[in-house]
């Protein structure tokens, strides 16, 4: 190979790493705006007598993307689970069902902080699915606050 080639070659990995730097960057401001918007969420919940009773889940979606992910809930405990996205996000919703893929709660309303309330009669595992809508710039990053009393 020349050494003009190898000189191009080290270039375009040099400018691969950045790039690839720049997202690692990107991704890291994203899930730093969404564990602070959790903060504050949770700061809200801790005033109306809820405490985080589940592990921030935090993620991204493409625009119209879903994802599902499974929880366990306790009978008898009144629960407010939440989402939040980033600032390129305009509309998020969340559908909850039960064991039996039936669903029990959702927020499907044209906002970006969902907010959907279920006190189970039972104790089991039930599955969050979440829907990226609007984002403008994709992927959009999201997170799921869980908090019960």
């Amino acid at each position: 190979m020349s050494g003009r080639r190898v000189a191009v070659s080290l270039v375009m990995i040099m400018i691969s790493g950045l790039c690839g730097a720049n997202t690692l960057l990107a991704q890291e401001r994203y899930t730093r705006e969404i564990r602070a918007q959790l903060s504050l969420v949770e700061a809200t919940m801790e005033e109306h007598g809820f405490d985080k009773t589940h592990n921030f889940q935090v993620d991204a979606l493409q625009s119209d993307g879903t994802d599902t992910f499974t929880v366990r809930l306790n009978d008898d405990v009144e629960y407010r689970i939440v989402a939040v996205c980033d600032h390129d996000c305009g509309d998020i919703d969340i559908r909850l069902f039960d064991e039996n893929a039936n669903e029990v709660a959702k927020d499907t309303e044209n906002d970006d902080v969902p907010v959907v309330s279920i006190t189970p009669r039972w104790t089991g595992r039930f599955k969050i699915h979440i829907r990226m809508y609007d984002c403008k710039v994709s992927p959009c990053f999201y997170g799921i606050g869980i908090f019960g009393k």
